[in-house]
């Protein structure tokens, strides 16, 4: 289990390059909904009960009633399925009013995720009310998937080939795995896939060891041009079963249209705080535009003294931005989307690490 503490704050060495731990805490609505950061302290411990590193994180008590979803934190179903414990974590936060609190994570250590939401009153005593979570390990550790689309240039209205294979890499059966894709509603996604085999409420059983392949098809949506292309992003997993650590699958297409520019700040994020801090930037450094659909160089550019990296005008479609000598911390780094669509063009900020 993860154990969630309220208790005084205890402050964490300046400075240390720790893993991240992110505890957010909503509250009903009323006049003490003022947004005010608290700081939070989380010692984690392994399974054997050996100590990990300090994490401090600047949380901050968001202002929107705790029935409520956080803004980009639409996908949360419950879950109470079996799991491996992962570690004991204590988490401070002082000068709490007396409120019924959610308690949600992400960014857990060395890989675990959970996908069960807690609710604890607290009042910000010392020692406070502990809350069990449930922490395990990813799916995507056992299941692996592959897919791509028949060619890479389509018009509105072209049927799509999609070809994905699914491989359980682990000892175990899996039962029940179902697809899910669109998540977010984009209407630059392929069109047609709850028609597909492995479309909810359809499953598929892997013995251990098995790979199956599927092809299916889908249709290019009729605001593809204005993103120059569209794409697929589906995720596989077993419900009941956590959100998070599921495999995804993510697919681009190409369909003709205008250039445009895109440009953007690349920068390390020390404090994980999404935001560029005064030494955070990267700069001086060779960046070079990476057409989504083929992996091809479109563009190239250095970053200037504030971080900042102007591409000018670049091919339309989906992109991603490689810099020299760091990677992404969000997965693959993000879609950069140029063309015509209401937010293409728009200035992007990207977080990498060494």
């Amino acid at each position: 289990m993860i154990a969630v503490q309220l208790r005084r704050h205890r402050a964490a060495p300046p400075g240390a390059d720790t893993p991240s731990l992110i505890i957010t805490a909503s509250v009903d609505a009323g006049p003490q909904l003022v947004g005010r950061p608290f700081p939070i302290t989380l010692t984690l411990t392994t399974p054997t009960g050996r100590p990990m590193p300090k994490v401090t994180v600047a949380a901050r008590r968001p202002a929107w009633p705790s029935t409520r979803a956080p803004p980009g934190r639409s996908r949360s179903p419950p879950w109470s399925g079996p799991g491996t414990p992962a570690s004991r974590t204590s988490a401070s936060a002082p000068d709490l009013p007396a409120q019924r609190y959610g308690i949600a994570t992400r960014n857990l250590p060395d890989g675990w995720v959970y996908g069960s939401a807690a609710e604890q009153r607290g009042d910000g005593s010392d020692p406070g009310p502990s809350v069990p979570l449930r922490a395990v390990r990813p799916l995507s550790e056992k299941l692996h998937v592959t897919g791509s689309f028949d060619r890479g240039t389509y018009q509105v209205g072209d049927p799509v080939q999609v070809t994905f294979t699914l491989a359980n890499v682990s000892g175990g059966d899996l039962h029940g795995v179902t697809a899910g894709c669109d998540r977010f509603g984009g209407e630059d996604h392929l069109l047609g896939w709850p028609d597909w085999a492995v479309a909810t409420p359809a499953t598929i059983d892997l013995a251990a060891g098995e790979s199956r392949t599927f092809t299916e098809t889908g249709t290019v949506p009729s605001a593809a041009p204005a993103y120059g292309g569209f794409y697929a992003a589906c995720d596989f997993g077993i419900d009941p079963g956590p959100a998070d650590g599921r495999p995804e699958l993510n697919l681009f297409g190409h369909v003709p249209a205008p250039p445009g520019p895109t440009g953007g700040v690349i920068y390390h994020d020390g404090n994980n705080n999404y935001t560029v801090d005064a030494g955070e930037a990267i700069t001086g450094t060779a960046v070079e535009l990476l057409d989504r659909v083929d992996g091809s160089v479109t563009a190239t550019a250095v970053s200037d003294a504030q971080g900042h990296v102007a591409f000018g005008t670049v091919p339309a479609g989906p992109s991603s931005v490689r810099v020299d000598g760091w990677r992404p911390v969000d997965g693959d780094g993000g879609t950069l989307l140029v063309g015509s669509c209401w937010n293409c063009g728009e200035e992007w900020a990207l977080r990498y690490q060494r």
